[in-house]
């Protein structure tokens, strides 16, 4: 109850700080005139776990608004999120300030439209973002009864709005979906659904002080990634990709040294426990972060994949197989409330095959890839850097890299199976192959984070609701957003050419 009661006080504090910034900044809208051009962009807005989100979203739709654009509101009241009602209360309550700028529709009203029978494909999707959104919320999978109703609730959800959303998405097909996450909520549900009928969508994700966007799938999936490769390629500009590599260089020497900007690793490589046996090894992420949701392909679940991985390395190999904790999860905000250390114990005992290394274990993870046979990995950014580093990369997903020519991806568990029990050496990537990697890495890493004041995090909206719409218009990384979503480019493009811009300036200037 007194959690409940905090909440509420937080989102009304918010809903205040908002009203607040929309009476300062209506008249911008006032002489923002009717938009030219032809393209819709539809914000989409739903209740989010308490925090500015809806708030963000409203604010977006404003710059888009300024910029001259088309914009309007699509809300959804589907019940996912605690304190649901109050939260929506307050987002009717923001949008009935922009009622004569911007439209407002709701998808409820929507419902007696559609015609379309519930096909078994779409139930696959319900099943496959219930559980996906259960495990979120829960910070990861278990066999619990808590679980199970969590999942039942949302399928249910899922069934109730979908023909709402089929609705009004076919009567609004040419316009381009504006969507926080893409699997939280009703989003999942919308992304999916564009994508059926070839409708342009655009999503966005954020953390303190920076956003992930996508104009191809889940923001946090960062499928951006091979669009903006392939446009570097098709150039085969020399000055641009070496400067792209010579950037990939540079972030991977301060990744293995622990010098990089997130300071993942909580020990440095030269003061590193030391394991000679290290066989297989299986770097893991966090299980219920967005970024390993929904790309299952082999396997039913990310631990169904951990488990299934490990007895296929032990019954087909003869390598010890070490499985590394991310060490993000020594943090709150990485923590799960899945212990595999404790899981494979129950399952193989004391097995002297298998290493487990937990995320406060003084370990470096590069230390091990060292010493390590090869590589299995799910979706972590470490198995592009094992590759670079000369090791062999088995990826068990759909993670962004993973059709790319610098790891393998298995068609299936028989393949996965052979081509462990065929290891033997591995001579490195070819020079085209690296160039590629190169580019990826330096493409996730050093271009696909649009670090900006202007996201949906509590400390970041406290800061930018102190401003003028104008201000943020004039504000470089606000500016790359609206680019990106105006002209449905990847963030990590825009901000490459930007970055070649500028150094191509600063040697002209100091030659």
């Amino acid at each position: 109850m007194l959690r409940k009661i905090k909440d509420s006080i937080f989102w009304f504090r918010n809903v205040k700080k908002q009203i607040t910034f929309l009476k300062r900044n209506i008249d911008h809208l006032k002489s923002a005139g009717e938009s030219k051009k032809l393209d819709t962009f539809i914000i989409f807005i739903e209740p989010w776990k308490i925090n500015p989100l809806p708030m963000y979203a409203i604010t977006l739709a404003m710059l888009l608004k300024i910029r001259g654009l088309k914009v309007s509101f699509l809300i959804s009241e589907a019940k996912f999120d605690t304190d649901h009602f109050i939260q929506l209360f307050g987002i009717k309550f923001l949008l009935n300030f922009l009622k004569n700028y911007i439209p407002t529709y709701t998808l409820k009203d929507f419902h007696a439209n559609s015609e379309r029978q519930i096909k078994s494909t779409d139930h696959q999707s319900f099943k496959q973002l219930a559980f996906a959104n259960a495990v979120h919320l829960m910070r990861g999978e278990n066999d619990s009864l808590e679980f199970k109703k969590n999942v039942e609730r949302n399928y249910k959800i899922y069934i109730e709005n979908f023909s709402s959303i089929i609705s009004f998405m076919d009567l609004n097909k040419d316009a381009c979906y504006i969507i926080p996450g893409g699997i939280f909520g009703i989003t999942g549900l919308l992304l999916d659904y564009a994508k059926k009928i070839n409708t342009k969508y655009y999503t966005y994700d954020s953390g303190f002080g920076v956003l992930l966007t996508s104009v191809n799938g889940v923001a946090a999936h960062c499928k951006d990634i091979p669009i903006s490769l392939d446009l570097i390629l098709k150039q085969n500009d020399p000055t641009g990709i070496n400067f792209a590599i010579e950037q990939a260089k540079i972030e991977l020497d301060k990744r293995l040294n622990g010098n990089d900007i997130s300071k993942t690793q909580i020990q440095s490589y030269a003061e590193s426990l030391n394991f000679n046996q290290v066989g297989v090894l299986i770097p893991l992420n966090s299980p219920w972060d967005s970024a390993t949701l929904r790309i299952d392909y082999l396997f039913e679940s990310y631990r169904d994949w951990l488990l299934q991985t490990v007895d296929l390395v032990l019954k087909n190999s003869y390598f010890n197989v070490t499985i590394r904790q991310h060490p993000d999860e020594r943090h709150w905000y990485g923590k799960s409330n899945l212990d595999f250390g404790v899981i494979l114990k129950e399952i193989y005992g004391d097995n002297s095959r298998i290493q487990y290394i937990a995320c406060t274990d003084k370990v470096n993870t590069y230390a091990l890839l060292d010493k390590a046979k090869f590589v299995i990995c799910f979706s972590s950014t470490f198995g592009i850097e094992a590759s670079l580093r000369n090791k062999k990369v088995i990826v068990c997903s759909d993670v962004y890299y993973s059709e790319l020519d610098f790891v393998t991806k298995p068609k299936n568990k028989i393949e996965l199976a052979r081509i462990i029990s065929e290891f033997d050496t591995y001579e490195g990537l070819n020079s085209e192959q690296e160039k590629h990697a190169m580019l990826c890495y330096y493409l996730g890493q050093k271009c696909n984070w649009l670090y900006s004041i202007f996201t949906p995090t509590a400390n970041d909206f406290d800061r930018w609701t102190k401003k003028d719409l104008k201000e943020l218009l004039e504000d470089n990384s606000v500016e790359i957003l609206l680019d990106s979503v105006e002209y449905n480019l990847p963030v990590s493009y825009i901000n490459h050419k930007k970055m070649l811009k500028n150094r191509i300036s600063y040697l002209h200037k100091n030659i």
